[in-house]
């Protein structure tokens, strides 16, 4: 026996809340307020303190009917049948329940649908108005459920009451015997304008739990019963539902309602013309209106319209493709009913034909997702319904498994239809990129093609994986994108490889490495189309594409991906040094671009470096950032590549960069000529350079060089590690003196020019405020714009050749008669100097070499009598401070007494080894003759044959006061006599400030010991200087007798 059809109809109350009269307060009306706009002061609750809460509305619940014949009409092609259908539905327009309707205009509306004449119309509606009307059907349902402990509550005591207030009122009451007990009363179509329902705790109804009136006029038809909850203060839920139909369903009911679906909805896409999947529900209020009612009337329940609209909506999309949403909506709708077993088989054997025909156009959604001109957002929804219809159909299997799916195939075996379906399609979206990549074409030609095969499977995965996969797992679960991953390895795994060795083999060696300037291409405009280098881009290129393809691969396989196309990197072993190579040319053109576009100022004012330094290290990072790309997983041949990349990259492009810049400072500074920053600019080239050198070791730290080797040594001997970490050091190192004697060289030429110009400025007889200002201003600018180091290094070499410049120019200039005036402003500007420099930097205060410069300028300045003087006077200090070449001693007196000097020679002792005899006596000189004139000089006693002599011989020479007090010395000249020649035996002297002032008497004074010296030249510059006088009388006669002095 076939099993009934539900008849769940929603609640005419479906869109209204109800308020609960509380049995505690007083009767209170309150006029509750319709939730949609088109249904304003609808109902009025008489209640107390009664609240509405929509959101405690619960599911529907089917009531059981009578079993219905199933009847297979041909009514599309059945005249009489069509008008009996419209008969009917001019019925159902005149008799509406419930809500108000404009029925002239529903009226004009079916018939422009069904295309009927006016007069065939009339005649119809004629027939239909004379039909006798319908008895109206109330069905009320009430629960009464604890709400805490869900338990239902005994309800013997409890009774509805239901009131229609009309001009006569009718009053029923029922009690409520147990939970969901259907109370039905028969009604004339307009017997009541108001419904009124009252609950009672007792019989004698003084305990009310609820009240509502309705207004008759403003209930909505509708084919389900809603349940509404009214909570109690005993917490206590009550539940009332209620629907109206006229009569019990027919045996045509559930055929016409299909007919008319079908043509309502026919109808509607001829107006709207609305395109392919589009369509979701009746565009025209006035269909839906008429199919409610017609579903309402006939008392077909919601499980039977929804299949109507399966059924019908299924036959229209062979021809108009609808929106698959109307699909999920009603399957989902299905699924309960079928489970339960609700369907009769006949409804069954429908439902599944309709499946079984929409279920090509499912799939077509997923085949022509790569094709379609569909917004992202559009796929993504129709994905969604499609699945979720797949997801039904997959459940309600279990309840059918005779149905064949596509191409004869069980229904039941979903997963490997989806499979079939997404390979299939795959296959034919690949075809045309796959088969461009395996023509032969140039070797660049034919990496870009397969770069654009990879490219277009990495967005087509991509696309999977952010839209559609976690769609197909969630509804379906199925891996859509696994099972597109493993047939897109399949099919490009070997065409890689194969292709991938074969051009990295046939590619020509990189030919412009090196650090010289000249060596390499500086302009990427230079590179001929058949380059090796565009050849080295694209392998790296392919390489990242099949990488990201690996990695999406491990995330969606986890520790399952187990792939041939996993080791690819083995395929790019020999590319790779072909990428480096390349990368090794582009980083130095890059370089020298950036060089040409650097204005050679700083890039900010707290950096000494312009903008081509910062440039360099941007370029070290692209690069390296585009080796961590690589991510090569092989120790050994990663390590070696690192090495190389520090080697041929950073190491010899930073050699580069150190020579472009400095050919760049030489290009500026040979058109110099009225440029004002031309040290500024200097000192900002040595600055990058510094720059480049501070960075080029944290830089290769990062580069992780020293983890790496030190992992080698489990496959490596110790001989091999040391071995390959010397070599890595060496290149640091050398790198780094590289760049630091370019460095010096910068400072040297720096230092050149300043003295350069300083030479320029002293032969323009410059004064020495303007060589000051020079200086000044550079110095002051080189201090600003390097760092200190390099600014000391700046000084030191500046100093140095400043005093070789200047040593040379009084040494080129002393036999060339110039005034003392010469030497003055010499010695003037180069104090000036010296003490700028001095200023700067204090440690320079102790430089020997610049105190010896001053002192030679200083020489060089006196005149006759001052170095004449200058000379007695070192030698005197010589002959004080020293003991070696002493040839003895001499023993005497002596003291200033006032204006007097008053000297007493005692004795002598004098080395034999000079003399074979001596006959000896001393003359006493005083010094400088020049401030002391009028002093004559004296003589001891002779004694003969003794080097012991002992004179003991008193002089007194007057003195003025002035005279007393220079710096004077005394000057012992011991000579031995021999016939008539004299010679000068040695010599020995006494400054006065070592003669004591005393007032007592000579006896008194303690004896002095000077020693007795063979005479030597002790400043050298000073005789040159007096030689270089050839026109000086006085300069003559001292430089004779000095040089009998050291005979």
């Amino acid at each position: 026996m076939a099993k009934p059809r539900e008849n769940s109809r929603r609640s005419i109350f479906s869109n209204w809340s109800f308020s609960r009269i509380s049995p505690f307060s007083r009767r209170k009306v309150q006029t509750l307020q319709p939730e949609q706009e088109n249904h304003k002061n609808n109902v009025s609750i008489l209640t107390k303190e009664l609240q509405i809460d929509n959101k405690q509305m619960i599911s529907l619940n089917h009531d059981k009917v009578s079993p219905r014949k199933t009847y297979k009409y041909s009514i599309s092609g059945d005249s009489v049948a069509v008008e009996n259908i419209y008969t009917e539905l001019l019925y159902t327009i005149s008799h509406p329940i419930g809500s108000e309707v404009n029925q002239t205009h529903l009226l004009l509306y079916v018939q422009d649908v069904f295309g009927m004449n006016t007069e065939r119309h009339e005649e119809l509606l004629e027939v239909a108005r004379k039909k006798e009307n319908p008895q109206l059907l109330l069905n009320i349902k009430v629960k009464i459920v604890n709400d805490r402990q869900l338990q239902e509550y005994d309800c013997s005591n409890v009774k509805l009451r239901v009131k229609l207030l009309s001009i006569s009122n009718i009053e029923q009451t029922w009690p409520i015997q147990g939970p969901d007990q259907k109370h039905v009363i028969i009604l004339n179509h307009d017997q009541f304008d108001m419904l009124e329902l009252t609950l009672w705790e007792d019989a004698t109804s003084t305990k009310l739990f609820g009240k509502a009136v309705i207004p008759y006029k403003k209930l909505h038809s509708s084919s389900s019963v809603t349940w509404f909850k009214i909570t109690t203060t005993k917490e206590y839920v009550i539940q009332v539902g209620i629907t109206l139909n006229y009569k019990e369903p027919e045996d045509t009911s559930f055929d016409y309602h299909k007919y008319l679906r079908k043509k309502l909805l026919q109808h509607d896409l001829s107006l709207s013309e609305i395109v392919p999947y589009w369509w979701c529900q009746m565009t025209h209020s006035d269909a839906e209106q008429i199919l409610r009612e017609h579903a309402v009337q006939n008392g077909l329940s919601q499980t039977s319209v929804d299949l109507c609209s399966f059924l019908a909506y299924a036959e229209v999309h062979h021809t108009t493709p609808l929106n698959f949403t109307v699909f999920s909506r009603l399957i989902q709708n299905l699924v309960e009913p079928i489970q339960n077993q609700d369907l009769t088989d006949e409804d069954l054997e429908m439902f599944w034909k309709a499946v079984q025909s929409l279920v090509p156009s499912l799939f077509s959604i997923i085949k022509t997702s790569r094709v379609t001109v569909w917004s992202q957002n559009m796929i993504i929804k129709q994905f969604s319904e499609v699945l979720k219809i797949l997801k039904v159909i997959k459940e309600l299997l279990l309840y059918r498994t005779n149905i064949k799916f596509i191409d004869d195939q069980k229904m039941c075996d979903l997963t490997e239809t989806l499979s079939s379906t997404t390979t299939e399609e795959a296959d034919k979206w690949l075809a045309f990129p796959l088969e461009k990549a395996e023509e032969n074409s140039t070797e660049l030609t034919q990496l870009k093609n397969l770069i654009h095969v990879c490219q277009v499977i990495q967005d087509d995965l991509d696309k999977t994986v952010k839209y559609y996969n976690n769609l197909f797992i969630e509804y379906v679960e199925f891996h859509y994108a696994k099972h597109l991953y493993i047939f897109y390895e399949k099919k490009i795994s070997k065409l890689l490889e194969s292709k991938i060795k074969q051009i990295s083999k046939n590619f020509k060696k990189i030919h412009y490495l090196g650090c010289n300037t000249k060596q390499r291409v500086t302009d990427m405009s230079e590179v001929s189309s058949d380059d090796p280098l565009s050849g080295g881009r694209l392998l790296f290129c392919l390489y990242m594409k099949i990488q990201k393809f690996v990695e999406l691969g491990r995330e969606l396989f986890e520790d399952d991906f187990q792939f041939y196309i996993g080791n690819f990197h083995q395929w790019f072993h020999g590319a790779v040094s072909q990428w480096l190579d390349a990368e090794s040319f582009t980083a130095s053109a890059r370089i020298n671009k950036k060089l040409q576009q650097d204005t050679l100022l700083p890039c900010a004012n707290s950096v000494r470096y312009s903008s081509s330094a910062l440039d360099c290290l941007v370029t070290f990072y692209q690069t390296k950032f585009m080796w961590e790309r690589l991510k090569w997983p092989d120790l050994e041949s990663s390590c070696n590549f690192v090495l190389k990349f520090i080697e041929d990259i950073i190491c010899k492009s930073s050699i580069y960069y150190a020579d472009l810049i400095t050919g760049r400072l030489e290009a500026v500074f040979s058109n110099a000529e009225g440029r004002d920053d031309i040290y500024q600019i200097w000192a900002l080239v040595i600055s990058n350079v510094t720059y480049i050198q501070s960075i080029l070791k944290p830089f290769i730290e990062e580069m992780r060089l020293e983890k790496l080797i030190d992992q080698l040594s489990s496959i490596k001997s110790d001989t091999d590690i040391r071995s390959i970490k010397i070599k890595y050091h060496e290149v640091v190192e050398n790198t780094l003196k590289t760049l630091e004697k370019k460095i010096d060289y910068l400072i040297e030429l720096l230092a050149n020019k300043v003295i350069s110009t300083l030479h320029q400025l002293l032969l323009e007889n410059s004064s020495t405020i303007e060589l000051t200002t020079y200086i000044t201003d550079n110095v002051l600018t080189l201090d600003r714009c390097l760092n200190r180091n390099h600014f000391e290094k700046v000084l030191r070499c500046t100093r140095q050749a400043l005093i070789k410049h200047f040593n040379e120019t009084a040494e080129d200039n002393l036999g060339k008669n110039k005034p003392l005036t010469y030497y003055t402003f010499l010695e003037d500007a180069f104090t000036n100097v010296s003490n700028l420099l001095l200023r700067t930097r204090v440690e320079f205060f102790d430089d020997d070499s610049l105190k010896k410069t001053l002192t030679l300028l200083n020489t060089f300045r006196l005149g006759t009598p001052e170095l004449i003087h200058q000379i007695n006077l070192k030698t005197c200090e010589y002959y004080s401070t020293t003991t070696k070449l002493s040839i003895g001693e001499l023993w005497l007196k002596c003291k200033f007494s006032k204006d007097s000097l008053i000297i007493k020679v005692l004795n002598a002792n004098i080395d034999s080894s000079i003399k074979d005899n001596l006959n000896s006596f001393i003359i006493i000189s005083l010094l400088p003759s020049h401030k002391l004139l009028g002093v004559s000089n004296f003589r001891t006693k002779t004694k003969t044959n003794s080097f012991s002599p002992t004179f003991d011989d008193n002089f007194k020479i007057k003195l003025k006061p002035e005279q007393s007090n220079i710096d004077g010395l005394v000057l012992f000249s011991i000579r031995h006599r021999e016939y008539l020649k004299i010679y000068r035996v040695g010599e020995a002297m006494i400054k006065f400030d070592k003669i004591p002032r005393l007032s007592t008497k000579l006896p008194d004074v303690s004896p002095t010991k000077i020693r007795i010296f063979k005479p030597t030249n002790v400043d050298p510059d000073a005789i040159r200087a007096l030689e270089s006088r050839t026109t000086d009388n006085k300069a003559k006669d001292f430089l004779k007798d000095f040089k009998l002095r050291i005979m």
